[in-house]
């Protein structure tokens, strides 16, 4: 008994450090802002405060001073609450910040950098005679404190479209904020709801100029009090994406892609809609980066910046950027540039600019990351691990899209890069008996309609072992695809039969993927158990009652190899 107590005292641990929130969870580049951050065991060591650590090396942060009280001499470090600069050079997008401490490396949590100023609620805003005053084109951070917390926006409002974005999934928050928009006489206008997008965007086109009050609150009232119920508002007569078609292209080909969005200058895309709002559509010709590019997230975000190609460029070249765009928008929306040639990323002219740092896209097999001095210390253990790392062209994901016109700068839009040859799917291929065929290795890309099924058919030798995969919810889409395997094969009589060989819902059915991974996307190690051909089935489980246009996936079949991803 003794021998079996002191056992189990023995497996204690030490505490993990936690990060439940962090406000605000975002800032403009080129701007200084506070940041408060919220966990448990975040404590630094006696001699050394604990450090926010950002994943981009244009952002760092250090411990905000307090003045001293009465028995203090000297300025002291403010508990939780750092100073967080982010570089004018800082693209666009969603980075991760981490506290350092006694304890550790907490888990990220997201921070999103953007080109507009930004504000703070002030509280009390809980009514439309304490609204916190919210410009166009401007950002608001806002969290909602306690249960019932209700925050109300005061906004000038011309007769121009306008678009009221409230984001709050896509900062980890718990809140699920609905939008009511109200005229000055408290009257309700508009509502919108964040859905399984997790975002909430109001499409108005106000009747008159005039002041409105925008109320933002959990949908269940929710609020912690420990930061995890923020959320970040702003409103534009801007361009905004809502999604890109196809999501992937063959990486280091010129390849076209369609824009769908609201204000981007396009045509009517017809019968696309969200809601009850019809989509704008551009169609865009885009020359993307080389494939040894590989743009990162996580603590390897913005780590490109620094990176260094294994051979130099040849004397008196100049270096490639990471990609150029011609557009096949309308005539009135022409290009700058020379004849013939695609303008320059950073001239104000319509297309998309991948969101990252400038950086050289020789054609090398890979490149190392930077040392711990350019990095800031940011990757420090690789170094002191002395860890070789490499990146190969196999480990290419994607670039981040900001689409730039005569009327501002789009919110940004991933699209991925696929490693193998890339097909579309063709409609119809909803039958068993009419499947699309697919020549292995591939990857395709296709739509899930309302309570779609499509079918494709490959041929594969007996005992060859193949991967196949399907992303569409780890896309950022609310699906949960079902893939389904059948062989065909023949009775005596010479008439076909389907034998079905497997059928997979989740990723984390995957006996590998199941303790470390949620994701409700299928994949499979299939080994085929004759020559012979088979049919895969794709069908998304929630059916998208609502005919969501955005409700894409991509599938991937190639031979199974040794691989992993960071």
């Amino acid at each position: 008994m003794w021998l079996l107590l002191v056992l189990r005292a023995a497996e204690a641990q030490l505490p993990t450090a936690r990060l439940y929130g962090l406000f605000p969870a975002g800032g403009q580049a080129g701007s200084r802002v506070e940041v408060e951050v919220a966990g448990a065991d975040l404590d630094g060591a006696a001699a050394e405060p604990a450090r926010l650590i950002a994943s981009h090396p244009g952002i760092a942060a250090e411990p905000l001073m307090r003045p001293p009280r009465l028995t203090e001499s000297e300025p002291q470090v403010a508990a939780n609450r750092f100073i967080v600069s982010i570089g004018a050079e800082v693209a666009a997008g969603t980075y991760e910040l981490r506290v350092q401490g006694r304890y550790g490396l907490s888990n990220p949590r997201p921070f999103m950098v953007g080109s507009r100023p930004e504000v703070r609620e002030t509280e009390p805003n809980n009514q439309c005679d304490a609204a916190t005053e919210l410009t166009l084109e401007a950002v608001a951070n806002g969290v909602l404190e306690g249960e019932g917390d209700v925050d109300v926006y005061r906004l000038a409002l011309g007769a121009a479209r306008t678009l009221i974005v409230c984001e709050a999934r896509q900062i980890d928050s718990r809140a699920a904020p609905p939008l009511v928009l109200h005229d000055e006489q408290g009257a309700q206008l508009a509502t919108a709801t964040s859905g399984v997008y997790g975002r909430a965007i109001l499409d108005v086109t106000p009747a008159r100029p005039a002041i409105y009050h925008v109320a933002v609150h959990d949908a269940a009232y929710g609020g912690d009090g420990m930061l995890g119920y923020a959320y970040r508002l702003h409103a534009t007569t801007g361009p905004y994406i809502d999604m890109v078609f196809p999501p992937a292209i063959p990486a280091g080909q010129s390849s076209r892609i369609t824009l769908y969005g609201r204000n981007i200058g396009g045509k009517r895309a017809k019968g696309v809609r969200i809601g009850n709002h019809e989509l704008e559509e551009l169609s865009l010709e885009l020359s993307p980066p080389d494939a040894s590019v590989r743009f990162l997230q996580a603590v390897l975000e913005g780590a490109t910046a620094a990176a260094r190609a294994s051979e130099p460029p040849a004397e008196n070249s100049s270096p490639a950027r990471p990609g150029t765009v011609r557009s096949s928008a309308s005539p009135e929306q022409p290009h700058a540039g020379a004849a013939g040639q695609p303008p320059h990323p950073d001239s104000a002219t319509e297309g998309p600019v991948p969101a990252a740092p400038d950086m050289d896209t020789q054609d090398v097999a890979g490149f190392s990351l930077p040392t711990a001095a350019d990095m800031g210390g940011v990757l420090a253990w690789g170094e002191r691990a002395g860890l070789p790392l490499e990146l190969a062209p196999q480990a290419l994901d994607g670039i981040d899209l900001l689409f730039r016109s005569q009327h501002g700068t789009t919110n940004p839009v991933r699209l991925f890069f696929a490693a193998a040859p890339l097909a579309q799917e063709r409609e119809p291929n909803n039958q068993p008996a009419r499947p699309q065929p697919l020549q292995v290795p591939c990857e395709l890309v296709g739509t899930f309609s309302r309570a779609d099924r499509d079918w494709y058919a490959f041929d594969a030798n007996g005992g060859e072992a193949l991967w196949i995969e399907v992303l569409s919810h780890r896309l950022g889409l609310p699906t949960d695809p079902l893939l389904v395997i059948h062989q065909v094969v023949r009775d005596d009589e010479g008439n076909e039969q389907a034998l079905e060989l497997a059928a997979v819902d989740d990723l984390d059915a995957h006996p590998d993927q199941a303790d470390y991974c949620e994701s409700k996307d299928p994949a499979l190690l299939f080994v085929a158990p004759a020559d012979g051909r088979y049919r895969l089935m794709l069908r998304d489980l929630t059916g998208n009652p609502a005919a969501d246009p955005r409700h894409a996936y991509c599938l991937l079949i190639r031979q199974a190899e040794p691989d992993f991803s960071l």
